[in-house]
């Protein structure tokens, strides 16, 4: 009671939440235990036609690269490294056979009211290829 005024992990804003129009409706249409689900399985194709309703309506927010994001990966490729920028970045189970050690990953928080950085260990990096040549690589950590 003393404490009203200060930020906890209660009253705490979502890190990652982007105000998803989706996921608000799926709240409004179906019951609180099937929301997470709803979203999960309706989201991809309701994403394709927003971005086409962007496209057809010329909004300066439409882009390519939306675009092909919606459209979804044509594959997925697994690697147990690789190199970003000249840096070389290795899985931990075949980093840990070298002397010298480079799996670590390091994000610098930007949270709003918070700073706190994030460790981890590099296991997968995930290669998703989509049309027109458009990459996304992702580290599982």
């Amino acid at each position: 009671m003393y404490l009203k005024d200060v930020e906890t992990a209660f009253n705490r804003p979502q890190r990652n939440n982007d105000g998803d129009e989706h996921e608000e409706m799926m709240k409004r249409e179906h019951p609180s235990h099937l929301v997470a689900r709803k979203h999960r399985e309706l989201f991809p194709q309701w994403f394709l036609d927003y971005v086409n309703k962007l496209k057809s309506s010329n909004s300066p927010t439409y882009s390519d690269e939306l675009y092909n994001l919606a459209f979804g990966p044509i594959r997925a490729e697994l690697f147990s490294g690789c190199n970003v920028n000249g840096v070389k970045f290795l899985g931990a189970a075949r980093d840990d056979k070298l002397c010298t050690q480079n799996n670590g990953v390091h994000v610098p928080g930007g949270g709003e009211s918070t700073d706190i950085d994030f460790y981890g260990k590099l296991t997968t990096v995930v290669q998703l290829l989509y049309k027109d040549r458009y990459q996304v690589i992702m580290f599982k950590c």
